[in-house]
């Protein structure tokens, strides 16, 4: 049984959720919901989804991982994040080219990561840069994940899908916003280039911080939509894609994970290469108010026990990450509220 989806508008509203709703989408309770595969089924096939491709049976290992991604993309509600509802599943290259919007899949591993997500051109070609100019294409936005992201216990395989969905919901929340800009134009498309114009991007970042309260836009929601128009650096995204994973899968891992559990590396994913100090104060809030709503919210006795043994044991660590001890603080700070009422003594 799932929660109760209560998405609202992708593109300009609630990229940064209330406290009370953790994360971009609604959580999922139920692994094996009806219309997919059940444990064992999901087991089988990934054993032999790995077993023909180790085999060199490409067609029959394509057919194996589609359903897999279909499977997990079914229950992860893939179409929150803007992807088709039928859900298919395009078998794409690993030099970024033969992509199309939506489900891209990659036979092979891609080392410690799951996947990547970007905007795709109509020549197929992938991670593309937005062309802001009057008139240019339009990009679409597509999820890759490896085959080698799928693996028995099925809640690490959401986890990646959700990472990406998470992705995407930034790219698509960002072609919307352009949209609105770009139809703030067309009373002056045919008018003659001025010596001096600012160039599209300049144009659309200056429209968009302008009109930013208008749009309904929170401080978070500004920065990550700047962040995917000028598409260098990701910090902003991925700490929060690294947040959704985390709490896509923690919950879901039987029984309670330890606190060595690989799952805690993607929330450690969240700081690493840089990325929480590059994130902003404003999207740091963001993930530590996720956090702290899906601790206090959806966390179980025992599973807020283990997250508080590891947030212990890793401040007993040092470290050299940007920022460790900021991160650490928060990790700290999570569910204080709800500890605190539940220590409150009664009047």
């Amino acid at each position: 049984m799932r929660l109760q989806r209560a998405i609202g508008n992708r593109a300009t509203t609630a990229l940064l959720r209330a406290p009370s709703k953790p994360g971009e989408f609604t959580l999922v309770e139920d692994l094996y919901p009806a219309g997919t595969m059940d444990a064992a089924t999901w087991k089988r096939t990934v054993a032999a989804a790995k077993d023909a491709l180790v085999g060199g049976r490409l067609d029959e290992a394509r057919d194996l991982y589609t359903s897999l991604y279909q499977d997990v993309a079914k229950t992860a509600a893939a179409d929150a994040a803007g992807i088709a509802a039928d859900l298919s599943v395009n078998l794409a290259k690993v030099d970024g080219t033969g992509y199309k919007p939506g489900l891209n899949l990659i036979l092979g591993s891609g080392g410690s990561k799951g996947g990547s997500t970007g905007f795709v051109d109509k020549s197929g070609r992938f991670n593309v840069t937005i062309d802001l100019s009057v008139g240019a294409e339009v990009p679409g936005v597509a999820i890759r994940v490896y085959s080698s992201a799928f693996v028995e216990d099925k809640a690490r395989s959401l986890g990646v899908l959700r990472h990406e969905m998470t992705h995407a919901h930034h790219h698509q929340a960002l072609l919307e916003l352009v949209a609105k800009w770009r139809s703030t134009l067309k009373a002056a498309a045919s008018d003659k280039p001025k010596a001096h114009a600012p160039s599209p991007g300049d144009a659309f970042e200056s429209w968009l911080k302008a009109n930013a309260k208008k749009l309904k836009l929170s401080p978070a929601d500004l920065a990550l939509a700047l962040e995917t128009e000028r598409h260098q650096a990701t910090y902003k995204t991925e700490v929060l894609a690294y947040v959704e994973e985390f709490m896509t899968a923690f919950g879901l891992i039987a029984p309670v994970p330890t606190t060595r559990d690989p799952i805690f590396a993607q929330l450690l994913g969240a700081l690493e290469s840089g990325r929480w100090a590059g994130a902003e104060d404003d999207v740091r809030k963001a993930a530590e108010a996720r956090l702290d709503a899906y601790y206090c919210n959806v966390m179980k006795p025992d599973q807020r026990k283990v997250f508080d043994d590891w947030v212990a044991e890793q401040a007993a660590k040092g470290g050299s990450e940007s920022m460790r001890d900021s991160f650490l603080a928060m990790l700290k700070s999570v569910g204080a509220k709800c500890k605190a009422t539940k220590r409150a003594p009664r009047r």
